[in-house]
């Protein structure tokens, strides 16, 4: 919950630090590859239906950074 406080703080800025924007793209790409050794890692034993929520989840998070990088390559578009 304080992560998503934090990412819904930065959408609602007019402007975002550059920083700011890369910790929640490193966090998600963190979250995604940690799903994925869970998933797959052997400590846990998920059901096939619980592997392959997790593993949806870690593809869905991989893309929301992919996304949030794109945002960042993006120039900026004038407010005219």
């Amino acid at each position: 919950l304080p992560f998503a406080m934090l990412v819904a703080l930065l959408a609602t800025r007019p402007s975002m630090p550059v920083a700011a924007v890369w910790a929640v793209i490193l966090v998600n790409l963190a979250w995604a590859a940690e799903s994925v050794v869970l998933a797959l890692g052997g400590w846990v034993q998920p059901t096939a239906l619980g592997q392959a929520f997790v593993l949806a989840q870690a593809v869905a998070v991989a893309g929301f950074a992919a996304a949030e990088y794109a945002g960042l390559r993006r120039p900026m578009a004038s407010a005219a």
